[in-house]
Formats: structure tokens, C-alpha cells, sequence
């Protein structure tokens, strides 16, 4: 028989564990340490992006964009390494733990990347959707298929969050025990228009946010603009010494015909056409463009060199053409050379007798100096011509509208009547020999 002291002593017993129960104090030896899973991004160098179209783990190094995250919203990680350009493909990934002593984090769910700026709208793209993996760098995941996606899962109305989520039945999931990492990586190729980017981190399963990355994009593109210009009578050297014209055409002055002192070239004469070009929004390294020179034939001699059609112009071509203009057949200055720049502001210089010229590398907005070797044809007399610089690929970035060397040729015996009056483009110019 049971005694009425064991009773109590049972009760009593009883209505503790529920109070301890109750009060959540109750621990099991397999939690006794443990608390709520919790996610941080807080890794050394966690994040990375790396040019390579491989997911293994940290190849193609070394990393174009390297950053350690907080999970402090309101801070700022810059990118330490450099900067993604346009039209390639990236390796991103990131480190996410589980704090130490936290129970394990166990989902499907994955991570997002938001705002990626260059991912949406300008040409970006994921390839397959199986572009992505885990590094299961603890060994803890179950048998799990990762896959990747744009979409738009904050919401704002552009598909420029990149979705990475895992797939398994059962207990096949991402797991990180306490204490534990896990590696997350995707492929991405950039468009055309790549910008700057701040963009964050989400993990889907405690929802812990990541500080915001600073991203940048390709650094801007150095530009020319053609600027100003002079006329000088080639020496056989680099440096020519006489500018054309009794007196001295001043810089940005057209040549003219008349009066007849301004001494126009005839087809014997050579002239140096210098003429220099403003660098832009960055700095030039050597040869990153290939400049030529190209002339039209004005159609209306009052007409501004502005207003002349793109396609009116054409290339100097080499000494033996028969095009109004060629460049020397002298070779006594080495094409290429350096030169002293004589225009006001030009910092640098080259001489130039074939339109396969590289510039010479320059700081933002130095003007570099080009020297254009040239000579009229036999037979392009009293007509008016307009000069420009144009890159292999295309025009220049800009032309100032009153950066266009421009010559009137004296004219010849077919353009001069009796009196000495002279037309060019059905225009009467004057009397050639009384000016």
C-alpha cells in the first residue's frame, strides 16, 4: 500500500515540472546549449565577385569585388578590389553563418540578392537556372538541387533581384548547424549598360538582412573633342617654325584665298595641319583609339564646317591618290613622332603623315596635339575644304562647332577670268592677284 507521504511527494513533483514546463526553463540534454537559429553575414571577406563562368568555389581568382557584410542595414560595404564591366559573366558569392551555439538553420528557402541594379533592365541575364551551387562547407546539407532566378521579390517593379532557392524532399535541405557557414554562388552575365549598384542581402530562413554593398560599374570611357587648330608651312622637321600668312593666321582662323597675302596652298606647297582634341570623363591610356583625318569638299562656301553632312567627308589618302588632299610623301620626320604642341593648351603631341595614328595617353581634360602632314592635288583649286578628326570606329565623341580647320585653295587658271575676279561654288570670291 501506497503511504499518503509518497502521494504528496508525487504531486508535489508533478506540478513542478509543469511550472518548469510552462515557463519554457525546461531544457533537453541535446539543446541544453542551444538557442533560435540565427543567421549573420558578418564573415571576413564574405562576399565576392569573380569574372568566371565556373560555380567552383573561389576559382579564377583573383576577385574583381571583395567585401566583408554586416547585418547593420545602415552600413555601407565598399567592394575593395574593383569594378564589373559590361557584357561579361560573374561568379557572385557570399558567406552566411549560423551564429555559434544556435540551433541549426534548415530550409529550402535560400537567399536573394536585391537591387542588383545590373541585372535588370539593361540586358542581364541568367543563362540556366541550375546556375548556382552551395558549399557546404560543413558537410551538413542533405541531397539538395540548387536553382537561381531574376524576379522581383521586394516587390518594387523591376525584375532585378536574383532569387537562389534549394529543392529536396524530405529532410534533404540547406542545413547550417551552430557555429557553421554555408557558401551561396550564382552566375550572372551583365548587359550593355552596367552602373554603379547598391545593392543587399536577404536569407530566407531567420530573414536576417545584410549591410548594403557598393558595387561599381565600368569606369567611364575616355572622350576627344575636337577643339582648336592653326596652320603652319611644313620645315622637314617635327616642329614646323613659320605659321601660314603674312601676317601670322591666328589660331582658329580659316584660310582663305583672299586676300591673296594669307597665302593659300597651291598643290606644290606642303602644309601641317595641326589641330588638337580635349580628353574627357577619364584618362587616355596610349592607342586607345586610332585617329585619321578626313576633308569634305564645302558645297556652299559660307556654309559653317558644322553644318557639312557626316557623309559628305572622306579620308586623306596616302601621297600617290589623286584625291584633293593626301598626306606627304616626305618621309624625313618619322610618322608618329612626338612633337612639341605650339596650339595654347595642347599638353601633348604627335606628327602624323597616315591615318593610322594611336593617340598619345593623356590625363582628363589635357588637350593632346595632332600634326597632320598634308597637300592639296594638282587639280583641286579654289574650292573650299573642311577638316575633322574622326576615330577608326567612328566620329569623335564632340566637335566644337568652330574646331573645323578650313581652307579655300588658291584657286587656278580655270577659276580666274580675265579681269582676275575668281568663283568657288558658283560664288564670286573677288580679284585674286589685286588682293
Amino acid at each position: 500500500m501506497i503511504s499518503l507521504d509518497f502521494n504528496k511527494k508525487v504531486f508535489r513533483t508533478a506540478i513542478l515540472f509543469a511550472l518548469f514546463v510552462s515557463a519554457g526553463f525546461l531544457l533537453f540534454p541535446d539543446e541544453a546549449d542551444a538557442t533560435a537559429a540565427d543567421g549573420t553575414w558578418v564573415v571576413t571577406d564574405g562576399f565576392d565577385i569573380f569574372e568566371s563562368s565556373s560555380l567552383t568555389w573561389d576559382a579564377d581568382g583573383p576577385a574583381v569585388c571583395t567585401a566583408t557584410l554586416t547585418d547593420v542595414d545602415a552600413f555601407t560595404a565598399t567592394c575593395s578590389s574593383g569594378s564589373v564591366a559590361s557584357d561579361t559573366t560573374y561568379r557572385v558569392q557570399v558567406i552566411l553563418k549560423n551564429e555559434t551555439g544556435s540551433n541549426n538553420m534548415s530550409s529550402n528557402n535560400g537567399i536573394v540578392h536585391r537591387n542588383v541594379v545590373w541585372a535588370g533592365g539593361d540586358g542581364a541575364t541568367i543563362t540556366n537556372s541550375t546556375d548556382c551551387a552551395f558549399n557546404d562547407f560543413g558537410t551538413d546539407d542533405g541531397t539538395i538541387t540548387c536553382a537561381v532566378s531574376l524576379g522581383d521579390d521586394d516587390t518594387g517593379g523591376t525584375n532585378n533581384d536574383v532569387i537562389v532557392t534549394a529543392s529536396g524532399s524530405g529532410n534533404n535541405k540547406m542545413v547550417i548547424v551552430g557555429g557553421g557557414t554555408e557558401g551561396i554562388a550564382y552566375l550572372i552575365k551583365t548587359g550593355t549598360a552596367v552602373d554603379d549598384v547598391t545593392s543587399y542581402f536577404i536569407e530566407k530562413i531567420t530573414s536576417e538582412i545584410s549591410s548594403k554593398i557598393d558595387i561599381t560599374g565600368p569606369a567611364a570611357a575616355a572622350t576627344l573633342t575636337q577643339n582648336d587648330f592653326e596652320f603652319w608651312y611644313d620645315n622637314d622637321a617635327a616642329d614646323p617654325v613659320e605659321v601660314i600668312g603674312t601676317p601670322d593666321l591666328a589660331e582658329n582662323t580659316v584660310l582663305n584665298a583672299i586676300p591673296v597675302h594669307n597665302e593659300a596652298p597651291t598643290s606644290t606647297v606642303e602644309i601641317r595641319v595641326r589641330m588638337n582634341m580635349t580628353v574627357g570623363d577619364a584618362n587616355i591610356s596610349a592607342d586607345a583609339a586610332t585617329l585619321k583625318l578626313q576633308y569634305a569638299t564645302s558645297t556652299i562656301s559660307s556654309l559653317a564646317c558644322s553644318s557639312e553632312t557626316t557623309s559628305n567627308f572622306k579620308d586623306v589618302e596616302a601621297n600617290a591618290s589623286t584625291a584633293a588632299w593626301k598626306f606627304t610623301g616626305s618621309t624625313t620626320v618619322a610618322d608618329g613622332d612626338v612633337i612639341t604642341p605650339s596650339i595654347t593648351g595642347s599638353d601633348t603631341g604627335k606628327y602624323a603623315r597616315t591615318n593610322t595614328q594611336g593617340n598619345p595617353a593623356a590625363n582628363q581634360n589635357d588637350d593632346i596635339e595632332f600634326d597632320w602632314h598634308v597637300q592639296k592635288d594638282i587639280n583641286a583649286n579654289g574650292a573650299t575644304y573642311c577638316f575633322r578628326a574622326v576615330k577608326s570606329t567612328g566620329d569623335l565623341d564632340a566637335y566644337n562647332s568652330d574646331s573645323y580647320p578650313r581652307i579655300t585653295t588658291a584657286p587656278g587658271s580655270e577659276n580666274i577670268l580675265r579681269h582676275g575676279n575668281f568663283f568657288d561654288q558658283a560664288e564670286e570670291k573677288g580679284f585674286y592677284w589685286a588682293n
